[in-house]
């Protein structure tokens, strides 16, 4: 760096107001320095000038940082830092670059030859503006980061970059190209022309594929984004270097323009390390294919997709090249102006600046070119200080430097006087002990005391004092209260008497506190019931209390409602329905627990009855357990040895306990499902769907066989699998496959005589499925001999049939339900029952045929297929328990109905619209939701 050292002129004018002030004035007024500068020089091409200057910026000089001034030139490697300051840099007199507070900068390239600017600037840390004029010919600016080279031909932007490399670019006028890595185009361009078209056109592809950030974008780039566009460009570089080599060789022409060409290479200060190796690596192996490299070139693309519009950071950092000025040289010449230059240096460093009534200037340091003649209003601020303003005219040629020092403000003494009483009580200030009854003292305006006084017998006073005037204060302290006492006798003599959880007496005990205590007593002795009482200690305290302990009872019998309800002494178990209780002082705590209840908990001390009965109250919500990581559930959720197993729209399994606790996790293929069924055959867990086939263990979640589906082997629509004790029925379109029900292995496959997209039932020994003409199979599973009916039902779906005792019932596309008899496969009646099925769930088989769709359910006779009666607002399929129907509203309510009238026994809250079918299990009801949460309910109490 060459400095352009300020020169001072023959006198130095100190102001202090006037000589004529006195001493007292003089010593407390700011000190002003005022020193003419010489003229500052603006920089021509291929030179880099420091034109403003904001608190604490640096540049290197031989390993060490010394502070920048105005009119300072920049060289090639120079390198700037802004700590809490802010540079600005002009460029010739094509570019001004502001580095923003706590920004690494260094000249990678200054090039000036023929009057063109060839620059470039590198940003290791922190954020810079550009504002670039139009270029010319073969003019270049460039600014590189870590992980990016951005090339501009006259544009408005800001770069943003951290120690890992992040960049981000923001453009405000003009367009800004983006190369993803710190690999400089220029040189590679120039030697291209050497080496032929073909390597032009690479190159071209190179820069034409790169983003183009227009105005009011900004595009963010990771490092791992620009490593991989790094490799790309250093392979392309070794390529091209090599092609010009070779032509060079054979052309002197190119020979001297080459040289010339590496030349100003190596005047360029190299890119980050991690490149040079990529390169390094290619060029010793640069027998690359042309045809990779030329397709590879175009993976940096995919960037473009980080294209968003821009920030309000960004749009609020870039508004500062509004006052942003390139000084061009040749204008001024023109105009015969002269920018001058204003330096302004202030003690102390955190000192406030405002310039003109604009801004606040930190860093106790300013430094900026002004046209001549400006005049500028200069307030500095700073606590404790007295503050100064200056009304300053610059000169019209050179420029004017002044050096503030601020004198702290002397702050009066206050009067301060505190009594207490009594006289002998001790004061104490900041928690030193200064004085006793009486203290006088003189302290600056301003502070802060804390006081204390105390005597004892007496309650100590506190308080915060702010010395903004005198202070005469007087304390007078509050004599504390006296005890109180009361003698405490008992019967029997050898009771004891507890306060709390001490022992203080045994017969009879001596109780003393302060006034307005609160005590908690308890007196206990084998035999007797306990006796507990809270003792205010007031005015109006007897001086003595007796108290006479009741014989405990040798035994109490509980009844209880449900029968089935345990009964709990304390922690300890001791009956179902009734128990007969032999309490002790020790444990009195009686609860009644049972699912489905609200617990009843009571002290037996607290009754004398010797038999209780106790009615639980119903409450049937158990729980609500949100299932972590689970998505929506869908279908139906299945259940058997205490495992609850779901599946949610990611196509990922989940396996809750019958508590609704996690168990294990699974993910499947088959994601943005709507409609698969678990299947649940002894300790396996059945899951196909239209991506993927898995049998899991129920009690790890361990994979026990994986499968990929495609084709006729997807099962879309609910289509599933359907399991009996040993074997598998896997349905395809034209063939059931009977795997292993343990292992999932193929057995063999059963043709089918036509197309189907149903699921099967198996019972006893024969698989049914309708086929898509509506042909009804009957398939033994011993032989495979198939019998079959026409059934006139349209396009069945993927649902399977149902069965009770020998009659089997199927459901078409077009609603309409069908009983058959399943051994002579006669018909026994058909009807329709609802419009066409937009929700593909299998009949509820119960007291009647239950059918779920558009959110009605329809109940069915199985006598004559008559609906006997509609329930609207469902939620989903419902569940059969005992004589009642379950299902969930889609009001957020689980509902409970008998089965022969649909009428509403119960509505059960839940909060939240269920997203699949409930499993019943006995009195306990399981019910998924759209949020992941599994509802459980124990409805014993409606089951009677």
């Amino acid at each position: 760096m060459k400095k352009m050292y300020l020169l001072l002129v023959i006198f130095t004018i100190i102001l202090l107001f006037s000589c004529s002030k006195t001493d007292k004035e003089s010593i407390s007024q700011p000190v002003v320095e005022e020193t003419p500068v010489e003229e500052i020089s603006l920089p021509e091409t291929g030179e880099v000038s420091v034109i403003y200057v904001e608190g604490n910026v640096y540049y290197k000089q031989d390993e060490n940082w010394e502070p920048v001034f105005i009119g300072d030139i920049l060289t090639l490697g120079d390198e700037i830092k802004t700590e809490d300051g802010i540079c600005e840099l002009q460029f010739g007199e094509r570019a001004v670059v502001r580095l923003d507070y706590n920004t690494v900068v260094a000249m990678e390239r200054l090039v000036g030859s023929g009057g063109d600017m060839d620059a470039r600037v590198g940003v290791s840390e922190g954020s810079l503006v550009a504002k670039v004029e139009k270029l010319v010919g073969n003019e270049r600016f460039k600014v590189r980061t870590p992980t990016t080279t951005c090339g501009v031909r006259g544009t408005a932007f800001r770069v943003k970059t951290d120690k890992e490399g992040k960049t981000q670019l923001a453009v405000k006028e003009g367009a800004v190209r983006v190369i993803p890595a710190p690999i400089d185009m220029d040189v590679v361009k120039d030697k291209a022309e050497i080496a032929g078209e073909e390597m032009v056109a690479l190159v071209a592809e190179i820069e034409d594929n790169a983003p183009l950030v227009l105005p009011d974008q900004e595009i963010k780039i990771e490092p791992e984004e620009a490593k991989q566009t790094a490799e790309v460009i250093a392979k392309v570089k070794a390529v091209v270097n090599s092609e010009a080599i070779k032509k060079a060789n054979d052309n002197p022409e190119k020979k001297e323009i080459l040289d010339k060409i590496e030349k100003q290479d190596m005047e360029l200060v190299e890119p980050a390390e991690p490149v040079k190796a990529v390169e390094s690596a290619v060029s010793e192996n640069i027998s690359v294919s042309r045809d990779e490299i030329k397709k590879s070139s175009v993976y940096f693309a995919s960037v473009k997709e980080d294209i968003n519009p821009i920030s309000d950071e960004h749009k609020e950092a870039l508004e500062a090249a509004d006052e942003m000025k390139v000084y061009a040289a040749v204008e001024i010449e023109k105009e015969q102006k002269k920018p001058v230059a204003f330096l302004l240096e202030v003690e102390p460093r955190d000192s406030e600046i405002i310039i003109n009534g604009i801004g606040k200037i930190s860093g106790g340091k300013f430094q900026k070119l002004f046209d001549p003649g400006t005049s500028l209003s200069v307030s500095i601020r700073r606590e404790g200080y007295i503050g100064q303003t200056l009304d300053i005219d610059l000169p019209d040629s050179g420029g004017k430097s002044i050096k503030v020092k601020l004198k702290k403000e002397e702050k009066p003494l206050m009067d301060i006087m505190l009594k207490a009483e009594p006289s002998d009580a001790r004061i104490f200030i900041n928690n030193k002990n200064v004085a006793q009854g009486e203290y006088t003292s003189k302290i600056k305006k301003g502070e802060k005391l804390s006081v204390r006084i105390e005597k004892e017998g007496y309650r100590t006073e506190t308080l915060q004092l702010d010395v903004s005037n005198n202070i005469s204060k007087k304390i007078v302290l509050v004599p504390e209260e006296k005890s109180l006492s009361i003698r405490l006798t008992v019967e029997p003599t050898e009771a004891e008497i507890y306060i709390g959880d001490e022992l203080v007496g045994k017969g009879f005990a001596e109780i003393s506190g302060k006034k307005g205590d609160s005590l908690n007593i308890e007196v206990k002795a084998n035999g007797y019931q306990p006796e507990r009482l809270s003792l205010e200690l007031a005015d109006n305290l007897p001086a003595e209390k007796k108290i006479v302990l009741k014989k405990q009872r040798e035994s109490i019998k509980v009844k209880v409602s449900p029968e089935d309800a345990k009964i709990f002494l304390g922690k300890r178990e001791v009956g179902t329905g009734e128990a007969d209780i032999k309490p002790d002082s020790n444990n009195i705590e009686l609860i009644v627990k049972r699912p489905g209840y609200a617990p009843h908990a009571f002290n037996l001390s607290e009754t004398q009855e010797d038999i209780i009965n106790v009615v639980l109250t119903p409450r049937p919500l158990v729980a609500s357990k949100q299932i972590p990581g689970a998505k929506t559930f869908v279908r139906s959720i299945v259940g058997n040895r205490g495992t609850i197993i779901g599946v949610d729209k990611t196509g990922t399994i989940w396996a809750v306990s019958s508590e609704g606790r996690l168990l294990w996790s699974f993910p499947t293929k088959n994601n943005n499902n709507e409609n698969i069924l678990p299947v649940i055959n002894k300790d396996r867990v059945y899951v196909s769907g239209p991506k993927e086939f898995v049998i899991l263990d129920i009690i790890s979640g361990a994979p026990v066989y994986r499968q990929d589906l495609t084709g006729k082997a997807a099962h879309i629509f609910g289509r599933h699998i359907v399991a009996d004790e040993n074997i598998l029925l896997y349905p395809e379109d034209d063939r059931l496959l009977v795997l292993n029900a343990s292992t999932g292995q193929k057995h063999r496959e059963i043709s089918l005589p036509e197309s189907s997209r149903m699921s099967p039932a198996i019972i006893n020994g024969y698989a049914y499925i309708v086929t898509e003409r509506g042909k009804l199979l009957k398939i033994s599973l011993k032989d495979n001999n198939i019998e079959s009916v026409d059934t006139s039902l349209v396009q069945p779906v993927a649902i399977s049939p149902v069965v009770k005792g020998d009659s089997l019932y199927v459901i078409d596309r077009r609603g309409t339900l069908m009983s058959l008899d399943t051994k002579s496969l006669s018909l026994s009646w058909k009807n329709k029952i609802t419009g066409d099925l937009s929700s593909f769930t299998e009949p509820v088989v119960g007291e009647k045929i239950y059918i779920f769709n558009e959110h009605k359910i329809y109940a069915v006779s199985p006598a004559d297929g008559k609906v006997s009666y509609t329930i609207s607002g469902a939620a989903a399929s419902p569940a059969i328990t005992g004589s009642l129907l379950v299902y969930p509203s889609e009001d957020g309510k689980l509902k409970l109905c008998e089965q022969s009238s649909g009428a509403t026994l119960a509505e059960l809250y839940m909060g939240e619209a269920a997203s699949a079918a409930p499993h019943a299990r006995g009195e306990w009801i399981y019910v998924p939701t759209a949020s992941g949460k599994i509802y459980i309910y124990n409805i014993a109490h409606y089951l009677k």
